[in-house]
């Protein structure tokens, strides 16, 4: 039962404000964690929103990160805006539609419009260009795995993540796409208490799954393997994906548990009180 809920209200014309979209484009791995870590935890004072993408596809990997700003509300940057994106989701609803090759050309030329966005976008677009894009895309069924961890250890808990993925890839041939798509958080919910500890990061690994290659205990394998390092380092994982069953573990990611007291997030896991389970 909710007893009270406390917000914090930010208004915003989501549907009518038009950013201008700086965009980094990187060629390495290390080179999009380094810029997308020093954005993240340096945020531009003129940042309206920020967000960024990893994406693997085995014989090529690209990445991108997008700082909006405002910019004036021309006719000519609206126009651009909705034209791009409206471009893009038409691709998104038509891709697994169409025959093989053309499909596949259709994907191509979509994921690189995720890569290379338009120069302008309304609120509303910034926000959700990703989550409409990447099923269509990608075209194959897709799951995502969601990790919350401090800031300090956005870069080196995403590219362990990540490296477990492209290596059960490589092994079972179960993924197709591997994808990292990544955000900053302030949250004082987060830190449970702690003032000090408010500045996390968020990264959502979208994975296009082979289905024949990727049964059910595998994806429990999976699982498991991202739940022990976000147990070993004090990360969360988001509750609407895929998590461990076992209550003990998941009172140490899930953060709800952590502000509840069950487990306080600033406590070293090697001195953590021993949960049931």
């Amino acid at each position: 039962m909710v007893s009270a809920v406390t917000v914090r209200v930010l208004r915003v014309a989501k549907f009518s404000t038009i950013w201008r979209n700086r965009q980094t484009h990187h060629k390495t791995l290390d080179d999009f964690l380094d810029l997308s870590f020093d954005r993240i935890s340096n945020p531009p004072a003129e940042a309206q929103f920020m967000k960024g993408m990893w994406i693997d596809f085995g014989r090529f990997a690209y990445g991108e990160f997008s700082t909006f700003v405002d910019t004036p509300q021309t006719a000519v940057a609206r126009l651009a805006s909705e034209a791009g994106y409206r471009c893009l989701h038409k691709m998104g609803f038509l891709a697994g539609k169409l025959p093989g090759p053309v499909d596949q050309a259709l994907k191509m030329v979509g994921m690189a419009g995720v890569l290379f966005s338009p120069p302008y976008a309304l609120h509303k677009y910034a926000e959700a260009s990703i989550d409409k894009m990447i099923d269509s895309t990608v075209g194959d069924p897709t799951r995502y795995l969601a990790v919350i961890m401090r800031e300090a250890d956005y870069r080196s808990l995403t590219k362990r993540v990540f490296e477990m993925l492209l290596g059960y890839r490589k092994r079972h041939q179960c993924f197709t796409v591997v994808t990292a798509y990544v955000k900053g958080i302030r949250s004082p919910y987060l830190a449970a208490g702690n003032p000090d500890d408010d500045r996390w990061a968020e990264t959502v690994f979208y994975v296009g799954i082979v289905p024949a290659r990727f049964p059910p205990d595998l994806l429990e394998q999976v699982v498991t393997e991202i739940d022990d390092m976000c147990v070993e380092t004090g990360a969360y994982r988001y509750m609407h994906t895929r998590t461990t069953r076992d209550p003990g573990r998941l009172a140490r990611i899930d953060p709800n548990a952590a502000y509840a007291g069950a487990h306080p997030p600033w406590q070293p896991v090697d001195d953590a009180p021993t949960l049931p389970g």
